[in-house]
């Protein structure tokens, strides 16, 4: 089951999209994102609230709060759209969900035995682990 967030348009997708389509992500995710983009990606990854408010560094208070509110801010946002981004980019290459969503949780000996979506709570974590599935895809190790 690949997530789908219902705002934001896949990594696949993107790669086709118009600068108009792009500025649309680009407004949504600085407007703030609904809720469904957050309940999409927790399901997709099968986290509770605590560990996925853990891995977007929001305390879980607050996430109770913008769950009630049904929108996030924009900061929280760009997180959920990061993560979610590097969650579909690891179905990708992984080609399963399943798979994706077991190595985002499994420490990694290429990064250190880091696990990927605890270091994927800050932007250069992210970036870490964009680069480690591009080597993955094309097998560079």
């Amino acid at each position: 089951m690949a997530v789908k967030l219902r705002q934001m348009p896949n990594h696949q997708t993107r790669r086709h999209l118009t600068g108009n389509r792009l500025v649309h992500t680009h407004t949504l995710v600085k407007d703030g994102l609904k809720a469904g983009a957050y309940d999409s990606l927790r399901s997709a990854l099968g986290l509770s609230d605590q560990q996925l408010a853990d891995s977007l560094s929001i305390p879980i208070r607050t996430l109770q709060r913008r769950l009630e509110r049904g929108r996030f801010m924009p900061d929280e946002s760009d997180r959920i759209a990061r993560l979610s981004r590097i969650y579909q980019r690891a179905t990708e290459v992984f080609e399963s969900a399943d798979s994706a969503r077991e190595w985002m949780q499994t420490a990694n000996p290429s990064i250190g035995f880091a696990i990927p979506l605890e270091l994927c709570s800050t932007d250069p974590g992210c970036v870490e682990v964009e680069r480690l599935l591009y080597r993955i895809e094309y097998g560079v190790f």
